[in-house]
Order: structure tokens, then C-alpha cells, then sequence
């Protein structure tokens, strides 16, 4: 068949646990949103009721928690978000 075009993705959430042992602990999540600015985005954590803008590295570093103890990751398709 014919090769296909490379289809890129970007990660928009990621809930994760905070805890020693999944019986223990609790979950949050790290959200991408929009800011102001045209091109430059933000993330968000969600702590049960408290909502706290956190840098990028936080959110997506080596060494961010979601990242090392992320149970779901949420992606869009650069393509259809470029559609819009």
C-alpha cells in the first residue's frame, strides 16, 4: 500500500495519582489551556477544588509527576486542531 503522511499529536491532559499505592492517595489532573497570546499556551492543575496555573514543566518536565505516575493522557490531532 501507500505510505502515510506522519500524523503528529499533542498531549492536552494528563490525570495522575499522588500517592504510595493506588489504594491510597488521590488523583489529579494537569490540563493544557489556552492563554492570551496567539501561539503561547499554559497548564492548569486541578486538585479537587483548587485550580492552580503551573509552567510547563511542571506539567510535562522529565521529571513532573504526571508524567512518571500518569495513568490517562489525553492527545488532539495537530492536524484537526489545525482545521479549525
Amino acid at each position: 500500500g501507500l505510505p502515510r503522511a506522519a500524523t503528529s499529536y499533542s498531549l492536552q491532559s494528563v490525570v495522575w495519582h499522588k500517592g504510595a499505592a493506588a489504594a491510597f492517595g488521590h488523583y489529579l489532573a494537569d490540563v493544557r489551556v489556552p492563554q492570551e497570546e496567539e501561539d503561547e499556551r499554559g497548564w492548569e492543575r486541578y486538585d479537587d477544588a483548587f485550580v492552580t496555573r503551573i509552567p510547563a514543566a511542571a506539567a510535562i518536565g522529565i521529571r513532573a509527576p504526571a508524567v512518571n505516575n500518569g495513568y490517562l493522557f489525553f492527545y488532539t490531532c495537530d492536524a484537526l486542531q489545525s482545521a479549525r
